[in-house]
C-alpha cells in the first residue's frame, strides 16, 4: 500500500489541483492520497473563499481519500511555520510514503540541497549570512546572497523568489528536522503563476485569478451564464455546478469582506498598545502599522 500526502489550500479547487491528484495516482501509483488543508483561514491571514467543509468535499470528489485540517495558527503562519506544521501532521500519521508538491523548478535535487544547508548551517554559509545581516539586508535577501555565494550559483535568486519553490524548500527542511522517512517529490507547476490574475483556456489557472473573477461577478460585471462559461475551463466539470451553486447562494467570502472588522481590531490594538503581543509583530513592524493605520 502506498500513501502520498499533499499540502493544500484548495482556495478554490481548480484544474491544476486535479492535475496533481491524477499525477499522484497515475505516475506515483498511489493507493491513497491524504491532503492536509487550511481551514477557514489561509496563508496571509485571509478568509478562504469557500468553507472548509465545501473545499474538503471538492477534494474528496476529485480523488483525495482523506482531508485533514491544518490548525489556524499553522495555516496563517509564515512559509516555514505553514510547511513545518503540515509536514509534521503527515509524518505523525505514520503511513505516508511520499509528499508531492508543485514547484516552478520541477526537480527535487535543488530543494534537498538547499534544505540541507539551511538546516545544518555550515560555518562558511553562516559567516556570509551574518555579514549580510550586519549590512542591514533583510533576512530573505541575506539568506539568498549567502546561499548563492556558498553554492557559487548566481542563478539562485530566481529559484528562491518563486513562491512554490520557497514552500518546497520549507517542506524539505521540515522532513530533515523530523528525520522523516517521507520522500519529497515535486511536480512542475504548469500554466499560470501563483499570483497571476488572468485566466486563459487550456492552461492551469491560478487560484488568485479565479477568486478575482468571482469577486468581479459579485460586482455585477458578469451574468450567471458568463460566469459559468469562464469557470467551465478552470474547475473540474464534476465540481462546476456545485461551485456555481455556492456562488449564486452567496456562500463565499471575498478577501475584503472582513476589512471593517480587521480595521477595528487594528485600531483597538493600536489604542491599547498591544500590537507587539501578536505573533511575528516586532516593535519596528508595530511602529509601521501605527504610522500607516489611517491608510488602511
Amino acid at each position: 500500500m502506498k500513501v502520498v500526502g499533499i499540502v493544500a489550500e484548495y482556495n478554490p479547487f481548480h484544474n491544476g489541483h486535479a492535475y496533481q491528484i491524477n499525477y499522484i495516482k497515475e505516475t506515483l501509483h498511489a493507493d491513497y492520497i491524504a491532503a492536509v488543508m487550511s481551514g477557514d483561514f489561509v496563508q496571509r491571514g485571509t478568509p478562504a473563499l469557500f468553507s472548509k467543509q465545501d473545499r474538503a468535499k471538492m477534494a474528496l470528489t476529485c480523488g483525495v481519500d482523506l482531508v485533514l485540517e491544518l490548525p489556524v495558527r499553522v495555516s496563517t503562519s509564515s512559509a516555514e511555520g505553514f510547511a513545518s506544521g503540515a509536514v509534521e501532521l503527515l509524518h505523525n500519521l505514520g503511513c505516508v510514503d511520499q509528499i508531492c508538491f508543485g514547484s516552478e523548478c520541477g526537480t527535487i535535487e535543488p530543494f534537498l540541497n538547499i534544505a540541507s544547508i539551511l538546516v545544518n548551517e555550515p560555518e562558511e554559509y553562516k559567516a556570509v549570512l551574518s555579514a549580510c545581516l550586519r549590512q542591514g539586508k533583510s533576512f530573505p535577501e541575506a539568506r539568498s546572497l549567502a546561499l548563492r555565494e556558498y553554492l557559487s550559483d548566481d542563478s539562485l535568486d530566481e529559484f528562491l523568489s518563486a513562491p512554490n519553490n520557497i514552500l518546497g524548500i520549507e517542506y524539505c527542511k521540515a522532513l530533515l528536522r523530523l528525520n522523516s522517512s517521507i520522500e519529497p517529490v515535486t511536480l512542475t507547476r504548469s500554466g499560470h503563476d501563483y499570483h497571476d490574475t488572468e485566466l486563459s483556456e487550456n492552461s492551469h489557472p491560478s487560484a488568485t485569478a479565479i477568486r478575482q473573477i468571482i469577486s468581479t461577478f459579485a460586482s455585477g460585471d458578469y451574468t450567471e451564464n458568463e460566469l459559468k462559461s469562464v469557470l467551465s475551463g478552470q474547475v473540474p466539470s464534476v465540481l462546476l455546478d456545485h461551485v456555481l451553486k455556492l456562488i449564486m447562494e452567496n456562500s463565499y467570502v471575498p478577501e475584503s469582506d472582513l476589512d471593517l472588522l480587521l480595521h477595528h481590531k487594528l485600531l483597538q490594538a493600536v489604542y491599547e498598545n498591544t500590537l507587539e503581543d501578536y505573533l511575528d509583530i516586532s516593535p519596528a513592524l508595530a511602529n509601521r502599522i501605527r504610522n500607516t493605520i489611517n491608510a488602511y
